[in-house]
Formats: structure tokens, C-alpha cells, sequence
């Protein structure tokens, strides 16, 4: 079955306030002219490269940096639109859960240990190089994050192993004492040749609990649409081969059972994360998160030159 994942791109509308006495508009000249000159000026990002604060032009690491800002504005929901944002980085994939990221032409072909390290703040989160799957890291969800960093390697022993290419960490937005915050963000989409409408909801709570310590709590729910179509015949039915390297027409045999969109996505997490200043220079921040995605079945297709027939 032939099918294209399209996104729906929702429309801005921008209006504009016009000022017809004299006076407003000199004073909103002005007031736009001071807010022009703010705009000019250059945002300095804080970044955590090594281990402690610092800003892209002291860290002695060539690294991009994208600010949670950034990913609203450019709508980075996954990693493939993280990669694409950033030169030097490229990644192969399989389906969700199954991406393996590579940096400046260090590819992990041959082995299975990965040669990007993969981080949620200082959390490895890279399989370890003797799992059967160890090149591939997990999707995470991007929401409420407060910047990633993308460091190119090779890098030292304060990422350890995986990291000859470099290092890709997520860092998330820190619970805040000081104040009681909350968001939550719908996302609707449509799967070219799927039957269902794709959504994600995404919601977070920050809970103050005293003024030095706070609760952030981040859940996310996400549904997209497969396109593949399972096609199960029996054995007795299956064609024979037309020749030594050409199997016969598996599409025309009489089907035992046809599963629609067996690539359904179902994406479930939550983060947790616990803040609590115990002195000036002494913090406590542990971290909980939960994932699951679950699919009927693998993005992948059997099929002859010209064909999609699975």
C-alpha cells in the first residue's frame, strides 16, 4: 500500500495596530524603536557541555545549541527534525524506537556499539554496546525542554564510551520554587493512506513546594497513523516462483486475513522531575521518566521492483 506521512501546518494570523493620533504614534514609534534594538541583540545560551555552566562562545567544543524557544518556533516535535536542523548530524531509522544517530561520518556499521552519545540531561540513555539492539536509542518526547545540546566529537571521558562521533543531550526545563506554572499543547495530523486522525497531547505542571523545593511533572500522549497494509496468505496458497530469483505473484494468491495500518504508533510518557535546594551550593534533583511505544507492527515492506506490496 503506497503511503506518505503528511503533517498539517497550521496558519498564522498577524494583525497590526494603527495609531491615528499624533501623539500615539510617536509614542509607539519609539516604543517600537527600543524594541527593535532589543530584537538585534544576540540571546546568550547557557549550556552545561562540560559539566558546568558556561555560553557557546567560552565552551572550548564546536557544539550547536538549540534553545526550547527554538523548537517552538521551528515545530521540533522528534529527533528526525532535530537532525535536520543541525549540519553534521544524520540518522537512520527503522520505525520509532529504532533510530541510530551518526556524526561526522562516524558510522556504527559492523558492530553494536554506537558512536553517539545519548543523553536526557546527565542520564545515559545509549544501550550498552553488548544489547542485540545497541546502536539504536529510544524517541523521546521534545516537550518542555529547555535547550539541546549538540556536541560534536570526538568527545572525552567526561561522556565515556559512544561518544567518538559526538553527543546529542536534551536538557529539560528544571522545577521552579518560585512560581506555579503550567501548558499543554494538541497536535493534530493526517497519515497519507492512514484510516484515523493523528494526535498528540502533551501537558506539564510545575508545583512549588516550599521555597526551595519543587515538583515538575511532564506527560505526553501520542497517535499516529500506520500505512501498511498485512497481507497473510497460507502456505498451501503461496505462488511458486516463476524463476530461481523471481517469486510468483504473492498479491493475486487468495488472502487468509488483511490487517490494516499494522504500523499504527501509540507514543505514552512521563517525567518527573524533583528539585530541592538544600543550601546555596548543595541541590538534590532526582528524575523519573517513563516511556512506551507500541506498534502492531514494523515499518518495513516486502516487495518487488516497482511494486508496495507487502
Amino acid at each position: 500500500m503506497n503511503g506518505k506521512e503528511a503533517g498539517a501546518k497550521p496558519k498564522s494570523l498577524f494583525g497590526s495596530v494603527v495609531c491615528l493620533a499624533i501623539a500615539s504614534v510617536a509614542i509607539t514609534q519609539h516604543a517600537a524603536a527600543q524594541q527593535s534594538a532589543k530584537g538585534d541583540e544576540l540571546e546568550e545560551v547557557v549550556v552545561t557541555a562540560t559539566k558546568r555552566s558556561s555560553t557557546i562562545e567560552t565552551t572550548p567544543i564546536s557544539m550547536t545549541a538549540l534553545t526550547g524557544q527554538d523548537l517552538e518556533e521551528r515545530g521540533i516535535t522528534d529527533m528526525s527534525s532535530i537532525v535536520q536542523s543541525v549540519p553534521g548530524v544524520s540518522m537512520r531509522t527503522s520505525g520509532p524506537g529504532q533510530t541510530e544517530l551518526e556524526m561526522r561520518g562516524m558510522t556504527s556499521s559492523g558492530g553494536n556499539s554506537s558512536t553517539v552519545g545519548f543523553y536526557l540531561d546527565d542520564i545515559p540513555l545509549t544501550s550498552p554496546a553488548s544489547a542485540q539492539n545497541g546502536k539504536v536509542v529510544i524517541d523521546p518526547n521534545l516537550y518542555d525542554l529547555n535547550r539541546v545540546e549538540v556536541l560534536r566529537g570526538p568527545q572525552g571521558t567526561l561522556y565515556g564510551a559512544g561518544s567518538m562521533g559526538g553527543t546529542i543531550k536534551l536538557v529539560p526545563n528544571a522545577p521552579d520554587p518560585s512560581a506555579f506554572d503550567a501548558s499543554g499543547e494538541l497536535i493534530l495530523g493526517h497519515t497519507d493512506g492512514g484510516d484515523t486522525l493523528n494526535n498528540g497531547e502533551n501537558a506539564m505542571v510545575n508545583l512549588p513546594l516550599s521555597d526551595t523545593a519543587a515538583v515538575r511533572i511532564v506527560g505526553s500522549q501520542e497517535h499516529l497513523s500506520g500505512w501498511i497494509d498485512r497481507k497473510v496468505i497460507t502456505d498451501l496458497d503461496f505462488p511458486a516462483p516463476t524463476s530461481a530469483t523471481t517469486r510468483g505473484n504473492v498479491a493475486a494468491a487468495p488472502l487468509a486475513a488483511d490487517f490494516h495500518d499494522v504500523n499504527d504508533e501509540v507514543l505514552t510518557s512521563a517525567r518527573i522531575a524533583v528539585l530541592w535546594n538544600i543550601t546555596d551550593r548543595l541541590s538534590v534533583s532526582p528524575t523519573f521518566m517513563y516511556q512506551k511505544i507500541t506498534q502492531d507492527g514494523l515499518n518495513l515492506i516486502d516487495s518487488q521492483p516497482g511494486t508496495n506490496n507487502q
